[in-house]
């Protein structure tokens, strides 16, 4: 969207979106992911999994189900690939990665409670099957 002035007026409105933008909190400029439901982690097993097998193959007409976990507890934590990007963590019981949350580190401490918007990702590593989170968002 968009609007349209006068040039004359071009002044008056950088001042007033300006002072208007001087008024956002850090949290409102958080940009906050949609989910498909409340979910918690003590929730995310083997037979969920097969079930939600039976909505794919997932893409742009069919999103992957997201789900929203609450006071989910952080373990442990370390940044990963190029320039530190990324998030390699382990919450509750679960390995997870989140992409592009890479500066989130400096804030996050072990043992803290987050929100986390999520989904369940299969995973095969040297013959043993675990299930993985892969995390769009997470909320201090």
């Amino acid at each position: 969207a968009g609007f349209t002035a006068k040039v004359k007026n071009l002044g008056l409105i950088e001042k007033k979106l300006t002072a208007a933008a001087a008024k956002l909190t850090d949290s409102r400029l958080k940009p906050n992911e949609e989910y498909d439901c409340e979910l918690s982690l003590n929730q995310v097993n083997w037979d969920l999994q097969k079930k939600l097998q039976q909505f794919e193959p997932f893409g742009l007409a069919n999103p992957q189900p997201l789900f929203l976990a609450k006071k989910a507890k952080l373990n442990r934590f370390y940044p990963v690939g190029q320039e530190n990007k990324h998030l390699k963590l382990k919450v509750d019981n679960f390995n997870a990665i989140a992409f592009g949350q890479g500066k989130l580190a400096a804030k996050l401490k072990p043992g803290q409670l987050i929100d986390i918007i999520y989904s369940i990702e299969p995973n095969n590593w040297n013959n043993k099957n675990s299930l993985e989170l892969k995390i769009k968002e997470i909320n201090i």
